[in-house]
């Protein structure tokens, strides 16, 4: 074997020790988040979820609340790397105990990117302001928008299509993609749920 051969040779085998190297830390690094993940799935008592939103969700039309004026707004509408879907109502009260930290940490991320949609299934939206307007003096955070499901027909409306039997129940969807499942109330500044959602506006 030549001296130049020999050369390319080692050069070649370097490339590939170098490769190899480099795809088994990139799998580590990949393989330690996915399992932190999980960790934060147990700890949270969190639900993993993998489906795509049909079109049918994704059109629905949901009431929001404009001055006077009733509008209406669908999720393909919203713009946001991720959302936190929250389904409740004023009449429910686990979903009135959990609101506070619910806006506490609509606070912690307004300028990160998560995008926190509480869908109130009231009677009307005199309700839900006639709540806001006791319920709390601070400001609600600009990520936090409040919207109401009509419900056409008496049907289970919106929580229907993403598989709700009762509220509260939330929901993180990131793009047409449903990620995660909380059932029931709770503490949404938790650390660990704090940690979850970072992590997933992150990767």
């Amino acid at each position: 074997m030549t001296r130049l051969a020999k050369e390319k040779a080692f050069l070649w085998l370097a490339f590939l020790c170098f490769s190899s190297i480099f795809y088994v830390g990139v799998a580590t690094v990949t393989s330690a988040t996915s399992s932190e993940m999980e960790a934060f799935l147990r700890r949270t008592r969190a639900e993993k979820l993998d489906f795509a939103l049909p079109f049918s969700a994704l059109n629905y039309q949901l009431e929001a609340k404009d001055g006077e004026r009733i509008e209406h707004v669908a999720l393909k509408d919203l713009d946001a790397p991720l959302m936190l879907v929250n389904f409740w109502a004023t009449f429910c009260q686990p979903c009135i105990e959990e609101l506070p930290s619910l806006l506490a940490m609509s606070r912690m991320f307004q300028d990160k990117g998560l995008l926190v949609l509480a869908i109130s299934y009231d009677d009307s939206f005199d309700t839900i302001e006639d709540f806001f307007k006791e319920f709390t003096s601070a400001t609600i955070p600009k990520n936090f928008i409040v919207l109401r499901d009509p419900q056409p027909g008496g049907g289970d409306g919106l929580k229907g299509v993403f598989g709700t039997k009762k509220i509260p129940e939330t929901y993180i969807v990131e793009g047409q993609k449903v990620l995660v499942r909380f059932v029931n109330a709770r503490n949404w500044t938790e650390p660990d749920i704090i940690a979850l959602i970072n992590g997933l506006l992150e990767k």
